[in-house]
């Protein structure tokens, strides 16, 4: 799945293929609102891509993430499924969603009063996990996830469950938390034109991008402006050539 650079530039509803229909990009008092921390909005969508990514394939993609939130909650520890629900809840903003269970399956209904508008099933799920991993600037690379073959069931659970601990690790940590609050302040206070309200309005793509482009823009122009060094132009890098759209 491949987001339109137009609906992550301009932050507005991404169209997605078949069932899925059109998901909303939260902006940042989003998250506050709900309280959500951005890192437990990811994590479900992060760990199937990653599996998807190491092994070429899930073979049951969202019943695999369901049975991950059953064994978590036989082992006494916190759960995903719930946040889970709640991202899915911004992303389908103002409509209901129910879980239908079958006998190998599960399917989430996405409706609009008593009515099914949308459908999220093992065999587009995955559309939906890289369309999320699009919005929060994120790319999977292989070497990200230390997942093993998935032949079975218990693999995948136990699998997944080593890639959830290893990326809360190190997502969750205060520190890394923060650096992303920190990326808002310093673009708040590099230019006159962002302000707290702008930045609460604003989708996590679009700070991530603003910020790299402003931070490479103003190193460019004090470098330029400096007066203590001697340089060519065509030897310092165009910021504009650096921040092209990248996904």
């Amino acid at each position: 799945m491949s987001v339109k650079a137009e609906s992550l530039l301009f932050g507005g509803n991404i169209k997605l293929n078949g069932l899925l229909g059109e998901i909303v990009q939260p902006k940042l008092k989003d998250f506050i609102e709900h309280d959500i921390a951005i890192n437990d909005f990811i994590s479900p969508f992060y760990l199937i891509v990653s599996a998807y990514v190491e092994n070429g394939g899930i073979d049951k993609p969202l019943l695999s993430l369901i049975a991950i939130n059953i064994q978590l909650s036989r082992d006494g520890r916190d759960t995903i499924l719930d946040n889970f629900l709640v991202s899915l809840s911004m992303l389908y903003k103002g409509f209901k969603l129910e879980m239908l269970e079958f006998e190998d399956s599960i399917v989430i209904a996405i409706k609009e009063s008593d009515e099914i508008k949308y459908l999220i099933d093992d065999d587009n799920f995955i559309d939906l996990c890289e369309a999320v991993m699009d919005m929060f600037k994120i790319k999977v690379e292989k070497e990200d996830a230390d997942l093993d073959l998935l032949d079975a069931p218990p693999e995948i659970i136990e699998k997944i469950k080593k890639g959830r601990k290893e990326f809360r690790a190190k997502q969750r940590e205060k520190k890394n938390n923060l650096e992303f609050f920190d990326m808002c302040n310093e673009l708040i206070h590099i230019n006159n034109e962002y302000n707290y309200d702008k930045v609460l309005n604003m989708t996590i793509w679009q700070i991530k991008n603003s910020y790299s482009i402003l931070t490479v823009k103003n190193a460019q122009d004090n470098y330029v402006n400096s007066g203590s060094v001697q340089w060519k132009a065509e030897d310092f890098p165009d910021w504009r050539k650096e921040t092209k759209i990248k996904k």
